[in-house]
């Protein structure tokens, strides 16, 4: 065997040994996801905290109020959207409670966030399967390394925060900003950005925060794949998806915007308890995933 067919069989045996890695990492990545993530399974038929508030804006929209109404009569809810929408929909037509119907979602909703996170990774190193796994793995399970409880689940700097049972908006508009990402790298026809428009309106009718970001995100990335000396060519492919998204979540934020309007704006003061910015909180949030990315840059930096 001459040298050229020896290194030849050298690469494909390390990339089949990537690959198994790669699905190792992936298939350890779910099951920790299902069981871990899912609190093993919980299941309540009394949630609190913003479960509460959810049951009763689902509760009204099923006394016929589509946009959901908050604590008191006729004031329209903050939140609102699909998620108690769908809730709302699923109790009427299977017939069980709100609390039972999300503990058991909650479950399965664990595996959203991984699934995701391989179309996103296949699309950022596609020859890569090391570093496509080693993206899921990081990105589904990096908020269980953090350090401070104030930093984790609901405050979560990271995405993979949002991970944890139970679900809530911002659990959905994060997954679907991970998959919007993922479907716009894919291609750049006017029609797949139509798409990622739509998947962006659905994440801006879910959690308004995040469906904002991937709106963003998604028309800068327009940009990003096209180049900015060619960036005329990327203007159509941003107005489509920021179109789309305004049309698709229309029927959430117009009335909204229209009771800022007419009522003024209402504000609302952060969580007194909430960890705050700081260096310390910063670095606690970001645990051990912090360090591995700043790792990862210096490497990156060297290596360029």
């Amino acid at each position: 065997m001459n040298t050229q067919e020896s290194a030849a069989a050298h690469g494909t045996e390390q990339a089949r040994h990537e690959r198994a890695i790669r699905f190792g990492l992936v298939l350890a990545t779910f099951l920790f996801a299902f069981a871990v993530q899912s609190q093993f399974f919980a299941y309540t038929n009394s949630l609190r905290g913003d479960a509460a508030y959810h049951r009763g804006g689902a509760e009204t929209m099923l006394n016929g109020h589509l946009q959901g109404e908050g604590p008191l009569p006729g004031l329209l809810s903050y939140y609102g959207g699909l998620y108690p929408l769908t809730l709302a929909a699923g109790i009427r037509i299977l017939g069980v409670s709100f609390d039972g119907l999300l503990s058991v979602v909650s479950w399965f909703a664990t595996l959203a966030l991984p699934a995701a996170l391989v179309l996103l990774a296949r699309r950022v190193w596609p020859e890569r399967p090391l570093e496509q796994g080693i993206l899921v793995l990081v990105g589904t399970v990096g908020s269980s390394l953090a350090l401070d409880a104030r930093v984790e689940w609901i405050n979560s700097f990271l995405p993979s925060g949002a991970n944890i049972w139970p679900l809530y908006p911002r659990d959905v508009a994060v997954v679907l900003l991970v998959l919007a990402l993922g479907v716009a790298m894919g291609g750049e026809s006017l029609r797949r950005y139509a798409a990622v428009g739509l998947l962006a309106g659905v994440a801006v009718a879910t959690q308004a925060q995040v469906g904002l970001l991937t709106v963003v995100a998604v028309a800068v990335w327009a940009f990003v794949q096209t180049g900015w000396e060619h960036r005329r060519d990327a203007f159509p492919r941003a107005l489509v998806a920021v179109g789309v998204a305004a049309a698709a979540s229309a029927w959430w934020w117009v009335p909204r915007v229209a009771a800022v309007i007419k009522d003024r704006p209402l504000l609302l003061q952060s969580y007194p308890k909430g960890a705050g910015l700081s260096i310390a909180t910063i670095l606690s949030g970001f645990g051990v995933t912090g360090v591995l990315a700043l790792i990862g840059f210096v490497v990156l930096s060297r290596a360029s």
